[in-house]
């Protein structure tokens, strides 16, 4: 393998895996790009009621996360030398 593909959504057990995936990556002299994906935007409705987040609220949430996310995988990357 020369390149892997690793997901993560941040959560404590995929950051384990996103560690695992960076050990093999350098064990096989790979390179590794970490990807994290947001769902889109819903609205989300109930009987009579209905509850909406503003899509641009969303999407600089969402953006956050991803930020948050991929910034704490890239640290770990740069532990591991990958």
């Amino acid at each position: 393998y020369k390149h892997l593909l690793i997901p993560t959504d941040g959560s404590d057990v995929s950051m384990k895996g996103v560690e695992q995936g960076l050990a093999l990556a350098k064990a096989l002299g790979a390179r590794a790009t970490i990807v994290t994906v947001s769902e889109p935007w819903v609205t989300i409705a109930t009987g009579e009621m209905g509850l909406a987040v503003p899509p641009d609220d969303y999407a600089r949430s969402a953006a956050a996360n991803a930020d948050d996310t991929l910034a704490k995988a890239r640290k770990l990357a740069e532990a591991a030398g990958v």
